[in-house]
């Protein structure tokens, strides 16, 4: 049987990928949520419902429906949405009608300090299956996937666009060397653009031809 105790009184900010409150931007849509279920799992289910793309059953979906609620002039809820907590880090998830828990959100972290203190959370089995395993976890703040994406597409631009001279000096910025075979050059950059020197130096470069 699932057993519901709620937190009140936080802010929450809902994306498809996790990302930490520092890593909040000022563009987002926050909630200011006045009271959510919250579940304590193991460590293992917490990653899962962190990484990856899990369908929760539903049992899970009645127990927590409209039980979300947001602070606004007319009551407002989110139909379907839980904090989770492995003990040592809380997240929120906000399910779809199916279960799927599409998007995430941290919280604040002195919010997330008073809801640790919270009493009669104890750990909880919710039945879930894994839909789509993330291969690799995100590292990167939203900036840096941000600039990650323009290098890429900029690198792809001028390879195919059969700009030797600018991507032969972009190569001998990042790596203080000559190189004259165009693929080598092109993979070398992108293998290492998640090097950050190396990721800001290859922006600051299309952003400076961007403006000539």
């Amino acid at each position: 049987m699932i057993k519901i105790i709620y937190a009140y009184d936080i802010l929450l900010n809902f994306q498809k990928n996790f990302y930490d409150f520092f890593d909040w931007n000022f563009k987002d849509k926050i909630y200011h949520i006045k009271k959510i279920p919250i579940f304590k799992v193991s460590n293992k289910d917490f990653i899962a419902f962190k990484y990856d793309t899990v369908q929760f059953n539903s049992e899970l979906l009645n127990k927590i429906y409209n039980k979300t609620i947001v602070f606004s002039k007319n009551k407002s809820f989110i139909n379907y949405a839980f904090l989770v907590s492995n003990g040592k880090e809380i997240i929120a998830l906000k399910l779809n009608k199916k279960g799927l828990n599409l998007y995430k959100s941290a919280l604040l972290l002195e919010e997330e300090i008073d809801i640790f203190n919270l009493p009669g959370v104890i750990k909880t089995n919710l039945e879930y299956k894994i839909i789509h395993k993330k291969r690799k976890l995100i590292f990167q703040t939203r900036n840096e996937q941000r600039m990650l994406n323009f290098v890429l597409k900029k690198l792809n631009f001028l390879y195919f666009s059969n700009e030797f001279e600018k991507l032969k000096y972009l190569y001998l910025e990042c790596f203080n060397e000559q190189e004259n075979d165009l693929k080598i050059i092109v993979e070398s950059l992108k293998n290492n653009s998640l090097d950050s020197k190396k990721l800001l130096t290859m922006y600051d470069f299309f952003k400076l031809t961007e403006q000539k």
